[in-house]
């Protein structure tokens, strides 16, 4: 499921199918503009390239049905929907929503998993005392955790334009990267040994997160990578990828939780130089304590075990209270 705000985006749950006579979008472009249903300011919308992108995966399975029809299909029958946040963080959203669906919005909570125990017998740890010693050696929230999702494939240029820019801003990263080696430009990896650190396999990413050394999160704008990260109160530089990833990263942007880099809005390219002027805004700029302070008030929503666990217990006691009995 979405998060509220990206259910808002969409409209009505007729919205969602794509062939509809009270759809009011009838190009790509139309996704482009903030739709006029939401009575607040917001800067939700798509850039060419990611709507592009997002209706170029939109595939049926057998049934002939794809995805998004489908969604659309199971709100507008079911009695209630559920999703994965919380008023503290989508309030407004929250409300609209419900006006759209006709029908109650439950927030969840976050559901943020515990921090993984530091177990001798798993069959990680020497992996992770690897990752740990080199973070150990680093001083406090200086190094730029890098993590893009394991969904979306990095184009060639991609990384070579993140690791040049990763260069260029001159801070210290640790990089988790699902490719390989060979994909790096020629030469990075001698150049940048002491300063980073490249992985290229599954990382435990919440034991990261969590490390003090650990001042930034470049991401995909996923949003269970943003909820950990927040949890720990650790700012946000924004790459987002796929589907709904864009707008997660609007959304963050305009509660100024996160600096997005800047592309280029009709085929999505980025510099080294948008990268190496987000990272170093957010990390040592003045303009980006903004961030800085937000990461940190808002750890004591993401990170807030009891706060959270509430809404998980009020959502239980709502399902008792309208539990259906089954007809003898």
């Amino acid at each position: 499921m979405f998060i509220a705000s990206v259910h808002c985006f969409f409209g009505r749950p007729s919205g969602y199918t794509e062939s509809n006579d009270s759809v009011t979008r009838t190009t790509l472009e139309d996704f482009t503009v903030s739709p006029d249903w939401i009575p607040f300011p917001t800067n939700l919308a798509f850039r060419v390239h990611e709507i592009r992108k997002l209706f170029s995966n939109v595939e049926v399975n057998g049934s002939g049905v794809s995805d998004l029809r489908r969604l659309g299909s199971s709100i507008q029958g079911c009695q209630v929907v559920a999703i994965r946040t919380c008023m503290e963080f989508e309030s407004e959203h929250l409300c609209l929503l419900e006006k759209l669906c006709e029908k109650p919005i439950i927030p969840v909570g976050l559901l943020a998993p515990p921090p993984s125990p530091d177990d001798v017998n798993d069959t990680n740890h020497e992996e992770w005392m690897r990752m740990k010693g080199w973070l150990d050696r680093q001083e406090q929230k200086s190094v730029v955790y890098i993590a893009l999702g394991s969904e979306a494939t990095l184009s060639q240029s991609e990384i070579t334009e993140l690791a040049l820019g990763l260069e260029l801003s001159k801070l210290a990263f640790f990089w988790v990267l699902r490719s390989t080696e060979e994909m790096l430009p020629v030469g990075f990896a001698e150049r940048s040994r002491g300063n980073g650190f490249m992985w290229f396999s599954w990382a435990p990413q919440m034991r990261i997160l969590e490390h003090p050394s650990i001042g930034c999160f470049l991401n995909h704008c996923g949003w269970s990578s943003v909820i950990e990260a927040l949890g720990f109160g650790c700012p946000l530089i924004l790459l987002p990828m796929i589907n709904d990833q864009p707008l997660h990263a609007r959304t963050l942007v305009w509660k100024e939780i996160g600096l997005e880099i800047e592309r280029n809005e009709q085929d999505g390219t980025f510099s080294r130089e948008s990268v190496a002027k987000s990272l170093r805004t957010v990390m040592v700029g003045e303009d980006g304590e903004k961030y800085r302070f937000k990461a940190r008030e808002l750890k004591q929503v993401f990170g807030n075990k009891s706060l959270n666990d509430g809404y998980v217990d009020r959502f239980s006691q709502y399902l008792r209270e309208h539990r259906r009995t089954s007809p003898n």
